[in-house]
């Protein structure tokens, strides 16, 4: 069942990456933690993508990824039982060597999301893992001195998803090393040659004869969707559609509720500071954060008016079919929204947004997503005569990205006014982060399409590498290791 999994996750985020790739990588990576962790797909985070309503799945992507989503929960009960049984093996697994070789002389390989999840294997009073009994980069693992045992969930990859650097067989800084990995996903042959002979091989008897290997026997659920044609190694090889832009240096901070957010390095951004007791909003650049401190996270609006877009053919049309419903069938105009899936809180007020005419702007949907559905959806057949939503969208997207290369969105002045605005509101702001790791504030001014989120900031994390538009962006905690250096 667990290959099925993989194939149908591959074959929903195949259809949704012709609209919206983030939203792709994030199907994915769900899919793939079956090979390299002890737990499931997060079922719960992938009805928050917008995968949990059947009948809303659809009408916005169709039968085909409705019946995939349905075999997936399915495989996803089933499954629990075996996975709970990998996971009292990973229990035996670990007080074994913790055993031999004493806590102080065992580290769990695995990806720094996951530390948490491992120590939740362990009641503290049996056993308390530390942030010292974990290695997630070849950097640390470099850096660390020789201790007694490794352990390892998952295949041993060169490529891919779940990789590790070559320098943990070749370089050994252990006595012991333990693995429990699927049948299904074999090792890369590859992983242990010597990068100057490669008929030297560094993998030994040893890591054959210390893995535990989990066979998936079960029988596959009924789909009438055919995806046997998908390769397993095609799903593994996992690169994510970053696009085409130039990449800088960035800080991965950890927030909470195992949200990240990407930053340049030495950006400014304002926070809410913990060292003063909560009592001041400042301007911060990223090697000032401090642990304990609150991201204030904030969605902007293009100032339109300043730049003048190079072509605006394909929008006028769809802003003037739009502005003829909503000033014509107001009503069904609504209705073919939520039918659609356009289920934004204010709709009302972003219809107004997107009906201003091109003279102010264009403006548009943020999403992809969204835009492909106002075009095909909601707004009468052939409005753009003959051509598809994704040519109009690629106005909306020049567009944008003119306005940020003439630096029009003036970040500065607008981060100014919102830093003035919160210093009347510090002590209700205090009493929030007194009491809550996560909060929103919603001031009732233009700040953007919802309101300010105040995180707090539990880890700053260096050694990523990420192009512009993948910065500033709140993700789940996983996604971001697909940015990280390859020497970091």
């Amino acid at each position: 069942m667990i290959e099925q999994l993989l194939r149908q996750l591959k074959y929903v985020s195949s259809i949704v990456s012709e609209v919206d790739s983030d939203l792709a990588n994030s199907i994915r990576v769900e899919g793939l933690k079956t090979v390299s962790s002890i737990y499931l797909p997060d079922k719960d985070m992938l009805m928050n993508l917008g995968f949990g309503d059947l009948d809303h799945v659809r009408k916005v992507w169709g039968d085909n990824v409705e019946e995939a989503c349905r075999t997936i929960y399915e495989i996803l009960g089933r499954l629990e039982e075996q996975v709970l049984a990998t996971r009292d093996l990973a229990r035996q697994e670990i007080l074994e060597l913790v055993a031999e070789g004493g806590l102080a002389g065992f580290r769990i390989y695995c990806h720094r999301a996951e530390i948490s999840l491992f120590q939740s294997l362990f009641d503290v009073s049996l056993l308390s893992l530390s942030a010292e009994n974990f290695i997630t980069s070849k950097k640390q693992y470099l850096a660390s001195d020789p201790f007694y045992s490794l352990f390892k969930i998952g295949p041993l990859r060169c490529f891919g998803w779940a990789k590790v650097p070559k320098v943990l067989i070749s370089i050994p800084k252990y006595q012991v090393f333990r693995r429990i990995k699927l049948a299904l996903v074999e090792d890369d042959e590859v992983v242990g040659q010597d990068p100057f002979n490669p008929d030297i091989d560094y993998r030994t008897d040893l890591f054959n004869r210390n893995v535990k290997t989990i066979s998936d026997s079960s029988a596959p659920v009924e789909s009438e969707l055919y995806t046997d044609h998908i390769e397993l190694e095609d799903i593994l090889n996992f690169t994510p559609n970053h696009g085409i832009s130039s990449e800088g240096d960035c800080l991965a901070v950890d927030l909470a509720d195992q949200m990240s957010i990407l930053l340049p390095a030495g950006s400014s951004h304002l926070v809410l500071k913990s060292t003063d007791g909560f009592k001041s909003v400042r301007e911060t650049k990223t090697h000032e954060f401090g642990i304990g401190d609150y991201l204030i996270h904030m969605d902007m609006h293009i100032h339109g008016q300043s730049v003048v877009a190079d072509k605006t053919e394909m929008t006028e049309l769809w802003k003037a079919a739009l502005d003829s419903m909503y000033r014509n069938q107001y009503q069904a105009l609504i209705a073919n929204c939520e039918n659609a899936g356009i289920d934004l809180k204010n709709l009302d007020g972003a219809l107004k947004s997107w009906r201003r005419p091109v003279s102010e702007g264009l403006h548009a949907p943020q999403s992809p997503v969204h835009f492909s559905l106002l075009i095909e959806k909601v707004l009468p057949v052939n409005t753009l005569k003959g051509h598809s939503w994704k040519e109009a969208w690629s106005e909306i997207r020049a567009y944008r990205a003119k306005a940020i290369q003439e630096g029009r969105l003036e970040h500065e002045a607008f981060r100014q006014q919102v830093q003035h605005t919160l210093q009347d509101h510090l002590e209700e702001i205090a009493a929030c982060a007194a009491g809550s790791e996560q909060f929103a504030v919603d001031l009732e001014e233009p700040w953007g399409d919802g309101p300010l989120k105040f995180l707090k900031i539990k880890s700053i994390n260096r050694g990523f590498v990420a192009p512009r538009e993948k910065t500033g962006v709140l993700v789940h905690r996983s996604e971001v290791d697909l940015f990280r250096a390859e020497d970091a």
